[in-house]
């Protein structure tokens, strides 16, 4: 019974420094893509604090924090300008979201499946023919 406790933690394990491991990766991989949504975000929060005439590091703060869709409120928009910007950076952020969501998605897969040697997509398939 210790035996199989002990492999079922060096499995978990190893598990998660694939998982770890294949995240990273991937975010190296795709970097040119989700860095330029990330450097837009920071480059449209510099504009925002241009317009509503702030602290470029408020107007920042405000992009990264619409963009995580966390929305204090303690920054907002008081110019139809600045709150145009504000829901651009809002769906710059939810994109640049969803393709670490799919990136953290497809390492949980790829560790899985080569820890366990189970594929995953029959979890997923919807065709039930």
């Amino acid at each position: 019974m210790a035996n199989d406790r002990n492999s079922k933690k060096k499995a978990g394990k190893q598990f998660r420094q694939k998982f770890l491991r294949t995240f990273l990766e991937l975010l190296r991989v795709t970097l040119p893509i989700w860095g330029v949504l990330v450097m837009f975000i920071a480059l449209l929060g510099l504009v925002f604090s241009l317009i509503e005439k702030i602290r470029i590091f408020e107007g920042i703060y405000h992009a990264f924090i619409t963009a995580l869709t966390i929305g204090y409120g303690d920054i907002t928009a008081h110019t139809r300008l600045g709150m145009a910007i504000s829901v651009l950076i809002g769906i710059i952020g939810m994109v640049t979201s969803g393709i670490i969501v799919a990136l953290a998605f497809q390492a949980v897969k790829i560790a899985y499946e080569s820890n366990y040697g189970k594929d995953l997509n029959k979890y997923f398939d919807t065709d039930k023919n």
